[in-house]
């Protein structure tokens, strides 16, 4: 079971791992790389955030399928220093968020991939 390291995800998934549920866990720096992993075979599944992980199996010619959707109760949030380039579009989408499910799952699945490459340049640098 692949999942980045210090997530929700790799809480559940000691969890279940605890349980006997499934194998041993595997953590990654990044979930890009959790997937990279599961692609590569060193991993039979990833446990990720759905909306990343929907977007991902949507873009992966039927390679990857959702099999089950794990409830943790979270709700997530998302902050921004103030003089950030990203609050004015951020600020735009979240006017429109609650008039259109497929606009948040959009505006989510946008933000995180931002910000995943962000990270990773930061790390890089």
């Amino acid at each position: 079971m692949g999942v980045q390291i210090g997530t929700t995800g790799a809480a559940e998934a000691q969890k279940l791992e605890e349980e006997g549920k499934v194998g041993d866990d595997r953590t990654f720096n990044t979930v890009t790389d959790a997937f990279n992993a599961l692609k590569n075979g060193q991993v039979d599944a990833v446990i990720n955030d759905f909306l990343v992980s929907a977007d991902r199996a949507s873009q992966s010619n039927g390679e990857l399928k959702i099999v089950q959707n794990i409830s943790t109760g979270e709700q997530y949030g998302i902050a921004f220093p103030t003089d950030s380039e990203l609050r004015q579009p951020l600020n735009e989408i979240q006017s429109q968020t609650f008039k259109s499910s497929a606009l948040i799952a959009a505006a989510l699945i946008y933000l995180t991939n931002i910000l995943e490459l962000r990270l990773n340049r930061r790390v890089a640098w």
